[in-house]
C-alpha cells in the first residue's frame, strides 16, 4: 500500500512539473493561469499522497495544504473567471477588428497607389475602390455601433469605441487592454446580470 501511495505521489509531482512548465511558457498571458492551476492541485495531491503513509499531516502541512486550495480559487475567482467570460461576451470584437484590418489594408492600398506620404489625411472617398462594400454600397461599418476614424497615413485606423466598451477591444492591436481589475469588476457586473454587453 505505502509503495502504491508513492508512485501515486510521484506521478502527481510528474503532472504538476508538466502544468507548471506550460504555465511558464504561456506567460504573460493570462491563459497561464490555467496551467498554473492544475500544477497547484496536482502538487499538494502528491504531497499528501507520499507524507500521509508516513505520520499523520501536521499542522504546518494541513495550513500549506488550504493555503494551495486558497490560492487556486483565489487565482480561478479573480483571473479564470473574469477571462472566460470576456471571451463569451467579446461578439462584436472580432467582426469589428476585421473591418479594421480591411479598412487599414485598403488605406495602405490607396497611399501607395497614389503616391501619398505618412500626414496626409485620408478620406472615405479615397479608399471607398480598395474595399468591400456592404449591400447599401456603403463602407463596412462596426457592429457595436462605433465610428471608424480613418486618420492619416502611417496611422492606424481607429473605431471610436477603442477599449471602452468592455470586455470588447475595438482596436487593431487586437489585444486585452484592461486591467486585472476592470476585467474583474465588469466580469462580475455581468456575471450578476448589473450590466449588458453590446452584441452583434
Amino acid at each position: 500500500m505505502r509503495i502504491i501511495k508513492i508512485i501515486l505521489g510521484i506521478a502527481c509531482w510528474i503532472f504538476a512539473l508538466f502544468f507548471f512548465l506550460c504555465a511558464a511558457t504561456a506567460l504573460p498571458d493570462p491563459i497561464a493561469v490555467i496551467f498554473a492551476i492544475p500544477a497547484i492541485f496536482f502538487a499538494v495531491a502528491g504531497w499528501l499522497a507520499i507524507s500521509k503513509g508516513r505520520r499523520p499531516i501536521s499542522r504546518a502541512g494541513k495550513a500549506v495544504g488550504a493555503l494551495c486550495t486558497l490560492l487556486a480559487f483565489g487565482l480561478i475567482i479573480v483571473i479564470v473567471v473574469p477571462d472566460f467570460i470576456r471571451m463569451e461576451d467579446s461578439s462584436c470584437q472580432n467582426s469589428c477588428v476585421n473591418n479594421l484590418r480591411q479598412l487599414q489594408a485598403a488605406k495602405e492600398e490607396w497611399a501607395l497607389e497614389n503616391g501619398e506620404t505618412n500626414g496626409t489625411i485620408v478620406t472615405v472617398a479615397d479608399i471607398t475602390p480598395y474595399v468591400q462594400l456592404d449591400g447599401n454600397g456603403n463602407i463596412l461599418k462596426c457592429p457595436a455601433g462605433g465610428t471608424y476614424i480613418l486618420g492619416r497615413v502611417g496611422e492606424d485606423v481607429r473605431c471610436s469605441i477603442g477599449t471602452s466598451d468592455w470586455p470588447n477591444s475595438h482596436t487593431l492591436s487586437d489585444t486585452n487592454d484592461f486591467t486585472w481589475e476592470e476585467n474583474f469588476t465588469e466580469a462580475y457586473s455581468i456575471l450578476l446580470g448589473l450590466r449588458h454587453v453590446k452584441t452583434q
